[in-house]
């Protein structure tokens, strides 16, 4: 078990009960007290999906990059990291420079670099705040992305959770989260999750945590040397 995985997975689920679950919390002792519900419920709900979808922006990302650090401060060498990790690396350092023939020089080093069997990667040079940047939005389109440059291909397409007893893929999951919150986030007014969407969105978003940190645990466990 890589220990700082781990204490994400219970960080993000720690942010759920404080800010999602308050908001339901909030939401339905409101609608079970006397008297006509506030106006303001649906408020509440819109906000519980906005603060659902950056929370699990913000876990997702953090897991991934916070892998691919563990690999850093065990100094695993270049070739040990997923290969798709260390192409990407190596289109956003070339793209950053301005080729001609006189630079073929500089791709040869840096090839060198990441294909090395001996060199470790610091972790400046992993890029990380970039790979941030480019994942921006948990979409399934992005969450793909993401995990590719892990060497997992497709990966939504094996991902299942059951919530209530209906079993819900990662993309249905994920792309339903990611629609509304945008469609919140950009002021559609017609956008009314109720409250059972919300618990839906959250109890998935819960389990599809607890199997996103296993399969990027596995991933990065097995890029470090065998002891």
């Amino acid at each position: 078990m890589i220990n700082n995985l781990e204490t994400l997975l219970n960080d993000y689920k720690r942010t759920l009960d404080s800010d999602v679950k308050s908001l339901i919390e909030l939401h339905e002792k409101d609608t079970t007290a006397k008297g006509r519900p506030g106006k303001w419920l649906q408020a509440v709900t819109r906000a519980s999906v906005v603060l659902l979808g950056a929370n699990t922006e913000n876990y997702i990302e953090s897991l991934v990059c916070d892998g691919l650090q563990h690999l850093s401060d065990n100094k695993v060498t270049a070739r040990r990291y997923p290969e798709n990790f260390r192409l990407w690396i190596f289109r956003e350092e070339i793209h950053m420079r301005s080729l001609s023939i006189t630079d073929a020089r500089d791709v040869t080093e840096l090839s060198m670099k990441l294909w090395s069997d001996v060199r470790e990667l610091p972790v400046e040079e992993l890029n990380l705040e970039s790979l941030k940047e480019n994942f921006a939005n948990p979409t399934p389109k992005n969450v793909n992305w993401l995990m590719s440059l892990l060497d997992k291909d497709s990966y939504l397409s094996e991902v299942a959770v059951v919530v209530d007893g209906a079993s819900i893929t990662g993309e249905a999951g994920l792309g339903e989260l990611a629609a509304r919150r945008n469609r919140i986030a950009h002021g559609d007014k017609h956008e009314k999750p109720d409250i059972q969407d919300v618990k839906r969105l959250t109890k998935f978003c819960q389990l599809f945590a607890n199997r996103l940190k296993k399969d990027v645990g596995q991933t990065i466990g097995s890029c470090l040397p065998s002891k």
